[in-house]
């Protein structure tokens, strides 16, 4: 919870100052959030051990480094810098779906929907200087709430679904 506040800081900083220093404020939190998650979903979702929990972080983040420069790599501007964001989108489908085929469905679904939020919430970040010529306000504001929205309801998801260390995830 305290990454989801540190990051609502680090992005009111950049939004309000847009320095370097700022860009790292904002950046570094969700990217602590996204391998914090991940490694929790892991344990707590997938009941790893650590040992394994390390080496599917390890894949996860080789795969993301790697696939997020092929995706800008292949679209360029395309999508208005949102290609970092596809390796997190594609995790969750991912895990997700492993998860509802290994019988943990609450926690499996829980990580589609976010997926499908994350998807919606996506689409604003990367539409929005498309419409600022028609919508001068833009749209990157609704990228903002529902990441909110997101970031909750993920929060959630491990509280609610998450089993407590120490229990067998198969028990659950």
């Amino acid at each position: 919870m305290a990454l989801t506040a540190i990051i609502g800081v680090g992005s009111f900083l950049f939004h309000t100052f847009a320095t370097g220093w700022a860009l790292l404020a904002d950046v570094i939190p969700i990217q602590l959030f996204i391998i914090a998650y991940f490694v929790l979903a892991m344990r707590r979702f997938a009941g790893l051990n650590w040992l394994f929990t390390i080496l599917a972080t390890a894949v996860f983040l080789g795969g993301s480094f790697v696939g997020g420069g092929m995706i800008s790599e292949v679209v360029g501007d395309a999508l208005n810098n949102s290609e970092g964001y596809i390796p997190p989108l594609t995790g969750l489908i991912i895990v997700g779906f492993i998860l509802i085929a290994v019988g943990r469905t609450a926690a499996g679904w829980s990580l589609v929907a976010g997926a499908a939020l994350f998807f919606v919430s996506l689409g604003f970040r990367t539409f929005d200087m498309a419409v600022c010529e028609a919508f001068p306000t833009g749209i990157h504001f609704l990228w903002h709430s529902l990441n909110g929205v997101l970031l909750g309801y993920l929060t959630y998801a491990m509280a609610r679904y998450g089993v407590p260390f120490g229990q067998a995830a198969a028990s659950r």
